[in-house]
């Protein structure tokens, strides 16, 4: 590993008898520009998920709201920018 490398790893947990996943990435300084960039927009859109994240507010409101951070020339993701628990999962322990 040298210098502005970034490392990323997805990891998947068993919490509550349920898998949660979390991506992870790291970078060893000096990191480029362009990749600060990048870690900044996601943290904005992360803290506009945190901003929208309340009870009664739908998935797809929340997913909006994050996605509206990067509605910018240039900047595009591939996947969603927020992941939860299947709420079915939880009906289906209760039954």
């Amino acid at each position: 590993m040298e210098p502005g490398d970034i490392v990323q790893a997805e990891v998947f947990a068993w919490v509550g008898g349920l898998e949660a996943q979390v991506q992870m990435s790291v970078a060893i300084p000096p990191v480029s520009e362009v990749n600060s960039q990048c870690a900044d927009l996601a943290r904005q859109a992360y803290e506009e998920g945190l901003r929208n994240l309340k009870p009664g507010k739908k998935f797809e409101d929340v997913v909006s709201a994050m996605e509206a951070v990067l509605d910018r020339p240039g900047v595009w993701h591939l996947t969603p920018l927020i992941h939860s628990m299947n709420p079915m999962l939880v009906l289906g322990l209760l039954e």
